[in-house]
Formats: structure tokens, C-alpha cells, sequence
């Protein structure tokens, strides 16, 4: 529900421009992403950012020409980063 009102009031096309206007291409963006679910990991549930934050982000760096890359290896990436930051001091167990 947040992610559709969050679409509908214009948000994504938003996030499409800042990360658009982001000088460095395609892994400009790709960290970019992977260092705002990284601290959303500190504090946010798999779930949540999973149905959140992937549904905005995914579209905009899989539609980009200059990158050489499927929706699984995105998944993937997205998937280990958001281990990592469970596990990461001082929030996570390790």
C-alpha cells in the first residue's frame, strides 16, 4: 500500500530523477541503492524493505540501458546486502 501511494503522489519519478541526475552511470546508482538498504538494514525488517524499497529501486536500475544486468543478479545483490547490514555492528549479532 505505501509503495503504490508513494507512486501515485509522483514519488518514484523523483527518486528516477535524482538517480538520473547522478554523475557515473549505471554503478553510480547501483551504490547509491545498495548504501540506502544498507542502513535501511540497521533498522528495517527484511520484509519491509523487500516489499518497500525493491519494488521503487528495481524497475529504475534494471530499465537502464548502460547496465548489463537481470533481475536475478540484482536480487541477489540486494539479497547480500541486506545480510550484511543485519549482521553488521552495532545493531546486528556478529
Amino acid at each position: 500500500v505505501l509503495t503504490s501511494a508513494f507512486r501515485a503522489f509522483g514519488g518514484e519519478e523523483l527518486v528516477k530523477e535524482y538517480l538520473n541526475s547522478l554523475p557515473g552511470g549505471f554503478w553510480t546508482k547501483f551504490v547509491i541503492v545498495m548504501a540506502v538498504i544498507f542502513i535501511l538494514g540497521f533498522f528495517l525488517d527484511f520484509i519491509e524493505i523487500a516489499v518497500v524499497v525493491v519494488p521503487i529501486v528495481a524497475p529504475i536500475l534494471l530499465s537502464d540501458p548502460s547496465a548489463n544486468i537481470t533481475a536475478v543478479w540484482l536480487g541477489v545483490m540486494i539479497g547480500l546486502n541486506i545480510q550484511t547490514s543485519f549482521l553488521t555492528p552495532p545493531f546486528g549479532f556478529a
